[in-house]
């Protein structure tokens, strides 16, 4: 499964600019009765609540690309919220079965020409699947406050930019192996608006020393892996269990 804004679609796409997506997938049903509807599940992660945030499944007819076959596209629109998104997809025959797992992807949401804003405290997550040979470099420029970066590489702590108040942090992704993820988290010192520059550039090219992250700063990403495998399937009632306390 893949999302992509770009036209042509992109199978490899890693930022989306727009908030309007395609999502492509391959289906089979092995009942024989035939793919007949999909839903696209969007995820944003939400740092207060610690958790991320799904949309309710909502399914709609499909039919595969071209006419036949098992490859089938469905149009889609991210979450507002700037940074990761992830797009589950859930697949229904036409005898009503619903797919037991579903095929999953992930890009970050970075629109151009526009600035963001983050509280003190709270951490924006961008997520970047690169093969060998691969790099992306990112440059966050404060026009108000103080943020910091971490980037991590297959949930391990990589680099950091620490500088203070509004000069720049710049990090630069570096693969060494294919289907590597990086996690790269932007936190605010203080209530802050920054904007983002991305580009690829030659593989083994380093940015200008950054600042050393505070001694205080997390080694462990905020949160790590992808959403739950599961998530509101339509026409399912919900159930309310009282909780009783007992004192």
């Amino acid at each position: 499964m893949s999302i992509s804004d770009d036209n042509p679609f992109n199978a490899n796409d890693q930022i989306a600019t727009s908030r309007d997506v395609k999502v492509r997938f391959q289906a089979t049903d092995i009942g024989g009765s035939g793919v007949d509807a999909a839903c696209v599940v969007r995820y944003s992660y939400n740092t207060r609540e610690r958790r991320r945030v799904e949309e309710d499944c909502n399914f709609k007819s499909v039919t595969p690309d071209g006419g036949s076959g098992n490859s089938f596209t469905l149009s889609a629109k991210l979450p507002e919220k700037v940074g990761t998104a992830y797009a589950f997809v859930w697949v229904k025959d036409k005898a009503g079965n619903i797919s037991r797992t579903p095929g999953f992807d992930v890009i970050s949401y970075i629109p151009t020409g526009r600035s963001f804003e983050i509280d003190r405290n709270d951490t924006t997550i961008f997520r970047f699947t690169l093969d060998a040979g691969q790099s992306l470099s990112l440059t966050f420029t404060p026009s108000v406050g103080d943020i910091d970066l971490l980037v991590f590489s297959n949930g391990s702590f990589q680099s950091a930019s620490a500088n203070s108040g509004t000069q720049a942090e710049s990090v630069t992704l570096n693969s060494a192996a294919n289907d590597t993820l990086f996690q790269v988290e932007v936190r605010a010192v203080v209530n802050s608006r920054f904007t983002i520059a991305a580009s690829t550039v030659a593989n083994g090219a380093q940015p200008a020393a950054a600042a050393v992250a505070p001694a205080a700063t997390t080694t462990k990403p905020i949160v790590g892996g992808p959403p739950a495998l599961q998530a509101a399937i339509d026409g399912v009632p919900e159930l309310f269990v009282p909780v009783a306390i007992k004192r």
